[in-house]
């Protein structure tokens, strides 16, 4: 997970849209996956809803990228380091 969380800060910091967008969908699959191994309770519960309150990727592109870092690191506060 971590060259996922790394493709979506290198893209932000080069300010391409479509490549962090890119990087986000690539990065939220293993994401849904590494919640799923937390025991059933209130973390898990609160990763799944920062995942589902994450970017969306229908929306995305159409994000202006200081938007974009803002959520990101809104979602990296909110999942914690264990997200990568």
């Amino acid at each position: 997970m971590t060259t996922a969380v790394q493709a979506v800060n290198a893209a932000l910091a080069a300010g391409d849209v479509a490549a962090a967008c890119s990087a986000i969908s690539r990065w939220r699959g293993p994401m849904n996956d590494w919640a799923d191994r937390f025991p059933p309770g209130p973390r898990m519960v609160r990763m799944h809803q920062a995942l589902e309150g994450s970017i969306e990727a229908m929306t995305c592109a159409s994000t202006s990228i200081d938007t974009l870092r803002a959520q990101w690191s809104n979602l990296q506060r909110k999942i914690g380091p264990d997200g990568e």
